[in-house]
């Protein structure tokens, strides 16, 4: 099956010179209004099939909070928790409303996509939506299930069993996410089953979607499982550069959302570790000037003097 399709329609695919610009209430709790009005995806459907023998996939964006010269994380020897460019102690308020602004996309998502990297960075975070707004939103205005599919990309299968993921809050609308373990077939294999079982929130399905060669998990696959078999019509990337660079390359990324922090970062850390980068294509060579894709401004929120939000379209020459 062939995974070509046409270009998915934007939010503004009506007309797009129509660009939304605006502030944010400069509130740590940002009010609900705010947020889902400029991430509203009602206008925002998947691709069309050139035909019936074309691979389906939703409708995908990423969502990234990047320093101004393009980097994810400090990455600095004794970071804890999140360790993302905008959590830190110089954005003690700021920090919150990144955060909220990350989960709006996904409570307007049908499933969003994270990696086992960060399940093995970030032991202890609660990666679903929490806030109880967003919760309420989803099911009484956009007639939702609690939680979106939270489906953990892994190659190797090494993830580990106890995450938080795997033992929400036994509170109402918390505990209801299924999670799907998208993977290889070697690495259903190395998956820990029996501890997996014995989780209060255990996966919902291991989903295997590999290349022929086996040896990576094919995202066109991965994705028409998605639309067929669980009705995933809006999908949020919510993983490191790496698989935002395969997905432009792929060109089944629709959407770019970024936070722009006003900071600068550099490419190396404390104790020579490089960074992770938000398009890490340092040592290949992937576009010229004629097929580098452009980015569409559709949206631009500025929230006080420390923070830039972007909605971007991806108009694809490759």
């Amino acid at each position: 099956m062939s995974a070509d399709h046409a270009p998915a329609a934007s939010a503004r695919a009506g007309n797009r010179d129509a660009l939304s610009l605006g502030t944010f209430a400069h509130d740590p709790q940002m009010p609900l209004s705010e947020m889902v009005a400029f991430y509203d995806v009602r206008h925002c459907v998947p691709p069309e099939p050139a035909s019936p023998m074309v691979l389906r996939r939703p409708f995908i964006w990423s969502n990234s909070a990047v320093s101004l010269d393009g980097y994810l994380a400090f990455l600095e020897p004794g970071d804890e928790g999140p360790t993302g460019i905008v959590m830190r102690p110089t954005y003690p308020t700021m920090a919150n409303v990144d955060y909220r602004m990350l989960q709006t996309g996904w409570a307007h998502s049908d499933a969003f996509i994270i990696t086992g990297s960060i399940l093995r960075d970030e032991p202890n975070a609660q990666i679903r939506v929490v806030f109880d707004d967003l919760i309420e939103y989803r099911q009484k205005v956009l007639g939702k299930p609690a939680q979106p599919y939270l489906v953990v990309l892994t190659r190797t299968g090494d993830i580990p069993a106890t995450h938080p993921i795997f033992n929400p809050p036994d509170l109402p609308g918390h505990r209801d996410a299924k999670i799907i373990i998208a993977t290889t077939t070697a690495g259903a294999a190395k998956l820990s089953l029996t501890t997996l079982s014995q989780q209060c929130n255990p996966p919902h399905t291991v989903l295997v979607a590999e290349a022929d060669d086996g040896t990576s998990v094919d995202y066109a696959r991965l994705f028409d499982r998605l639309y067929r078999d669980y009705h995933v019509r809006h999908l949020d990337i919510a993983t490191g550069g790496i698989v935002i660079k395969e997905l432009i390359q792929g060109k089944f990324l629709d959407e770019v959302r970024m936070t722009q922090a006003m900071q600068l970062a550099g490419r190396m850390a404390s104790d020579g570790r490089a960074r992770p980068h938000f398009f890490p294509a340092f040592d290949e060579h992937l576009f010229t000037a004629a097929t580098a894709p452009h980015l569409r401004i559709d949206g631009v929120r500025v929230c006080g003097q420390r923070l830039l939000f972007l909605r971007m379209g991806v108009e694809y020459r490759h």
